[in-house]
C-alpha cells in the first residue's frame, strides 16, 4: 500500500505536461485514474460487480485504458472500460473520464450525472471549479489534481485523505 502511495506521489509531482493532454497516448492518464479509483469509495450498491470506467469520446483512449487495466482490480472488483461516442450514449459508470480532446457541455453532464454516485474526471482548465469531481490540470509543467469537495459530497462518494492531501481541494 505504501509503495502504491509513493508511486502515485511520484507521478503527481514528477510527470511533465508535454505528454499530457497533447497526445492520444493516454497511458499516464490511465495510471492517474487507476490510482484515483483506488482511493475512492462508492456506496455499497456500486461496490460490487465490475468497476466501470466510461471514456467519453475517442475510442483509442478507451482502448489504451483497457490495455492498461488488463488483469488489474480495484479491491475485489474487476475493471471494465466502456467507450461512449457522445454524451447521449452515457450509461452508468463508477468513473466518467472526459479527455481534453472531447468537446462536451459539462453543465449538461453534471445536471444528469453530478448527483449519481459517479466520479466525473476531466482535463479542462476551470472544470474543477465548474463542478467536475476530479480535474487533472497542468501547473508549472506538471499534472496536478483538483478535487471539488462539493461535487464529491453531491455524488455521495468518498475520497481518501491520502489523495486529498496531494490535491488542490476546491
Amino acid at each position: 500500500m505504501n509503495r502504491v502511495f509513493f508511486f502515485l506521489t511520484i507521478l503527481l509531482l514528477g510527470y511533465h505536461a508535454t505528454a499530457f493532454g497533447q497526445t492520444l497516448d493516454y497511458k499516464f492518464q490511465s495510471l492517474f485514474v487507476y490510482n484515483i479509483a483506488k482511493y475512492t469509495q462508492w456506496s455499497a450498491i456500486h461496490s460490487s460487480g465490475n468497476l466501470v470506467i466510461g471514456i467519453l469520446g475517442n475510442k483509442s483512449i478507451a482502448e489504451t485504458f483497457a490495455k492498461s487495466y488488463q488483469d488489474k482490480k480495484i479491491g475485489n472488483q474487476s475493471i471494465s472500460i466502456v467507450n461512449y461516442a457522445n454524451a447521449a450514449d452515457i450509461r452508468y459508470c463508477n468513473i466518467l473520464f472526459i479527455p481534453y480532446s472531447t468537446k462536451v457541455d459539462l453543465d449538461n453532464i453534471l445536471a444528469y450525472w453530478g448527483n449519481k454516485d459517479v466520479l466525473i474526471c476531466t482535463e479542462h482548465e476551470g472544470w474543477g471549479l465548474k463542478g467536475s469531481t476530479v480535474n487533472l490540470v497542468i501547473v508549472d509543467g506538471k499534472i496536478k489534481i483538483e478535487i471539488n469537495s462539493a461535487s464529491v459530497k453531491k455524488a455521495g462518494i468518498k475520497i481518501a485523505s491520502n489523495l486529498t492531501s496531494l490535491a488542490t481541494v476546491l
